[in-house]
This record gives C-alpha cells, structure tokens and sequence, in this order.
C-alpha cells in the first residue's frame, strides 16, 4: 500500500516568499542586455547588408505555391466532408 505524503501548507507560503524574493535580486542579470549586442561585427556591417536586395520574387512564389496546396487541401476536406454528409442524410 502506497501512502502519498502531504506538505504543510506553511511550506507552500514558504517556498513562495524564497521564489519571489530570488526573482527580485536577479533583476539586474535580466535586465543586461550584453549578451544581445554584437561583439565582432560593427554598425557599417549591418548597414552594408541592408543595401543589398532581397529576392522578394522567390519568397512570392513560395508563398504562392504553399497558399494553392493550402487551398487544395481545404478542397479536399470539404468534398469530404460534403459526400460524407450525403451519405448519412
């Protein structure tokens, strides 16, 4: 026979209390925002790669071709879906 052990509820509020008051001293290291800066490239890096152009024309017709299998599925589904209606009624 197996018997599953209780906490006293003063625990939980214990436990909750060490939560909070950890969450508050480590403010400071979530604030930091160091590790998100870029340490080996440099502003005119960024800025030279936004002057080149994107291939916009690629991404349209992926886009494309995803939105027409898309819809040819949602086709599928419904006939489906129709004949399985028919059959019932």
């Amino acid at each position: 026979m197996t018997v599953v052990r209780f906490r006293p509820s003063d625990a939980t509020a214990l436990a909750e209390k060490r939560a909070l008051n950890a969450s508050t001293s480590n403010i400071c290291e979530l604030l930091d925002l160091s590790r998100y800066e870029l340490s080996d490239r440099s502003r005119n890096d960024l800025d030279s790669q936004k002057d080149d152009p994107d291939d916009f024309e690629y991404q349209m017709r992926a886009n494309i071709a995803a939105l027409t299998f898309l819809v040819a599925l949602a086709g599928l589904a419904a006939t489906d879906v129709l004949r399985l209606a028919a059959y019932i009624s």
